[in-house]
């Protein structure tokens, strides 16, 4: 009993420990060896710094919040995260901001999300810098704001955070906090749809439909509403059957002026 009571606790102080202390063995003889000389517990050496420690709980939260060596638990993850985050790892934060975005281990709160995301944005996480950006757009946890919901998706865009460009290509294409460019918003919509971005498939199928920004095409339209129908996209179906019968007429109208002038 005592053997494994000294194993419970040595699991417990190995957690705020470097990771390589952490991956050691309470049933190496080796380990008792070395550290109970003479039955005294002599130290593990150089003691952690305050980074290895919050890395290490960051890697544990991550292994509850994920179910990954552990049982999921996201009461566990979301204590250890904020311990984590106290301890200055910006991915901590990032993570706090979804589990309060989304409600794991908590309820939702878009007002904290939005203050964790915003802290970790600080030091330049291209994935909180989206999310600030759609908490601006949609004003979730702060103001709706379409110009400062742009200036984040494009920071993100640098780190080729595909959803940013999409997310562009919506504020240019429906002119939200900036003029209406279809030319514009068809470059980000191509970026995003090398992705498979279902939406970006189905907004150059518009732009190519109405001839916005391009020279209109109803085949090559036809071809970007099928990929958006093949990922999901409902409404593409309807395009497609819009320009079917858009063709259909032209064929009847050209056909009835060939035999008018036949005749």
């Amino acid at each position: 009993m005592k053997i494994k009571s000294l194993c419970l606790t040595f699991v417990q102080l190995l957690m705020f420990s470097s990771l390589g202390y952490a991956n050691e063995s309470c049933q190496n003889g080796d380990f008792w060896q070395t550290w109970f000389k003479e039955s005294q517990f002599v130290g593990f050496g150089n003691p952690p710094s305050i980074n290895q420690i919050g890395n290490a709980q960051l890697e544990k939260a991550n292994q509850y919040y994920f179910g990954n060596n552990l049982t999921k638990d996201y009461a566990k993850a979301l204590e250890l995260y904020k311990k984590a985050a106290n301890k200055g790892i910006d991915e901590a934060n990032f993570s706090l901001g979804l589990m309060h975005h989304y409600g794991k281990g908590k309820s939702v709160s878009y007002q904290e999300a939005y203050d964790f995301y915003y802290k970790s944005a600080k030091n330049n996480n291209p994935e909180a810098q989206f999310n600030l950006g759609l908490m601006h757009q949609y004003g979730r946890g702060t103001f709706q704001d379409y110009v400062l919901a742009r200036q984040h998706y494009l920071k993100a865009v640098e780190a080729d955070i595909a959803e940013a460009e999409l997310n562009l290509g919506f504020l240019y294409y429906y002119g939200l906090g900036v003029p209406v460019n279809p030319s514009v918003a068809f470059e980000y919509f191509k970026i995003a749809s090398k992705k498979d971005l279902p939406q970006a498939h189905y907004h150059l199928g518009l732009i190519y439909k109405d001839g916005n920004g391009v020279q209109k095409d109803d085949l090559v339209a036809s071809q970007w509403f099928k990929r958006a129908s093949s990922l999901g996209v409902i409404e593409a179906k309807s395009m497609i059957k819009e320009i079917s019968m858009r063709e259909s007429k032209v064929k009847i109208e050209t056909e009835t002026a060939r035999k008018g002038a036949a005749s």
